[in-house]
Formats: structure tokens, sequence, C-alpha cells
């Protein structure tokens, strides 16, 4: 309640428009997100993303994390098809702004998509793009990859490949 709260006072009093709206938006939709409530965050993270495209362009750093948001609730709600134009969509544009960390989260966005699509090999190969890129970016500090490399090894254990799922 006190978010919701919050988020009425910044859209009465900064307008509909305004960056610190968009945060909380963003806050509040990520919490929904966390307490597996996926299509209750999902316009919390379209309004946000609506918001910093309007004031960022569509490949702003806080659009392209808005719109990372808005493709992970998407797969998670069973809207696939749109989920994957979005993610692949963040990820060119990260690609094309640099293989930052990032990059990383949209990979990771992108394999569970095509997870939930089915798509189990192109799954892996995203979380698998995700450690190289992690590792790229964190060479002393493989421990960073340890999110993706649960992702990837649940990818291959539903892919049949149980010895790689447990060595990930």
């Amino acid at each position: 309640p006190l978010f919701l709260e919050v988020i009425a006072t910044k859209r009465r009093t900064l307008g509909p428009n305004h960056d610190d709206l968009a945060v909380a938006l963003m806050n509040y939709g990520t919490l929904r997100y966390v307490r597996d409530e996926f299509a209750e965050a999902l316009p919390y993270f379209e309004e946000a993303a609506a918001i910093w495209t309007r004031t960022f362009g569509a490949d702003g750093e806080r659009t392209l994390i808005a719109r990372d948001a808005v493709a992970g609730a998407q797969a998670e709600i069973g809207d696939i098809e749109r989920a994957l134009i979005e993610i692949r969509a963040v990820v060119a544009a990260r690609e094309r702004i640099g293989g930052n960390a990032a990059l990383t989260s949209a990979l990771n966005t992108y394999g569970v998509a095509l997870d939930r699509a089915g798509a189990l090999d192109e799954s892996c190969a995203q979380f698998r793009r995700a450690i190289a890129n992690t590792t790229r970016l964190n060479p002393e500090n493989p421990g960073q990859s340890r999110w993706t490399r649960a992702l990837l090894g649940r990818c291959l254990r539903r892919s049949g490949d149980l010895a790689s799922a447990e060595s990930e």
C-alpha cells in the first residue's frame, strides 16, 4: 500500500512523465515480480518503459532496463511472442552499446524467454553467451556468473543433458 501511495503522490505532484515516477513504478514492479506476481508487475514495467522512452529514447539506459523487465514479465505470463520480440531488441541495443553487465542481464532474460518457448538449445546458448560476457568483464571473479550458471544448469537438465547440468 505504501508503494502505491508513493506512486500516486509522484504522479499527482510531478506529473505523468517524471523520472522519479518511473523509478517508483520500476521499484513496485520489481517487488511484484520477485513475489512471482508477474501479471501484476507488467503494467508498472510498461509504464516506466514508456516514460523513459519519451525521456531518453528507445535505447536509453533506463529504458533498456525497463524493457528487459517488460520482456521478463511477458515471458513469465506466457506472452512468449511479445517477450521474444522485446528482448531481442534489447539484446541488439545492448550489443550496439557494448557488452557491459547489462548485456548479461538481457541475455539471461532472453534465455528464460526461449526456455518458456521450449527452444532449449537456443536458451542454453544465450546463457552461455551471458557467462562469456561476464567472464570477459570480470576475468578475476568467475563467481559473478553463478546465477547464469544456475539458469544454464536448469536448461541443460530440461534438455536431458544431466551430466552437464550437474557440473553447472
